[in-house]
């Protein structure tokens, strides 16, 4: 017999119609298949089951396949066996599981970010004293020339001797924004400084606003 795709067409629990596809190396694609208890523990529950927020929807829609199961289930193929059947949601699961870490990783970058600022003129400005994730650096020099220094820290150094993360120059009067895609990841702390000295010599300047975004 030829190959081809099997179509299980079942009813989720809003009676909207869903397919379920599997190929099968051999198969008429005609006749009906009523049960699919391999596909479950007998628990009701996935054999690999998705664990991802982020799978919510399709989770209750391979929910309401289960639900199926318990009862009638129309199919459109036939030559498939139970066994077939589950090794194809085994592959489907694994699939999903593989997609769900990327789509975690995919959620953590598009999370909002919060911003902090000093709120008045500063020397330094802590953006978050334990590990997290840099999106962006704004900054605002008033009457002196400077440094912005970043810091991969929880406070601020003391002035002298440092080795900063990042630095920028930035003239009086002058206001930048630097952006960071994808986030910058701190394993310690954010921490942002203006400096009269730079790039790696500290001289605190109270003189710039500073602000940061981050997450």
């Amino acid at each position: 017999m030829p190959a081809g795709i099997a179509t299980l067409v079942y009813k989720d629990s809003a009676a909207t119609n869903r397919n379920f596809s599997t190929w099968s190396s051999t198969g008429d694609l005609t006749g009906s298949f009523t049960a699919m208890t391999a596909l479950h523990d007998g628990a009701g529950a996935l054999i690999s089951p998705a664990t991802s927020g982020l799978q919510v929807t399709g989770n209750a829609a391979l929910a309401s396949i289960l639900a199926a199961l318990g009862g009638a289930l129309t199919v459109t193929t036939g030559g498939l066996t139970a066994a077939q059947l589950a090794a194809a949601a085994l592959a489907t699961a694994a699939g999903q599981a593989s997609g769900n870490t990327s789509l975690t990783a995919i959620a953590a970058a598009l999370a909002d970010s919060a911003a902090i600022t000093t709120g008045a003129l500063a020397d330094h400005l802590v953006v978050k004293a334990s590990p997290g994730k840099l999106a962006a650096v704004d900054a605002s020099a008033t009457t002196a020339d400077g440094w912005i220094m970043l810091f991969n820290l929880t406070a601020a150094p003391a002035d002298g001797a440092v080795a900063p993360l990042k630095a920028w120059q930035l003239p009086a009067g002058a206001t930048e924004r630097w952006t960071f895609t994808p986030r910058l990841a701190m394993g310690t702390g954010i921490v942002l400084v203006f400096s009269a000295t730079g790039p790696y010599v500290k001289t605190a300047s109270a003189t710039a606003l500073l602000s940061g975004d981050f997450l």
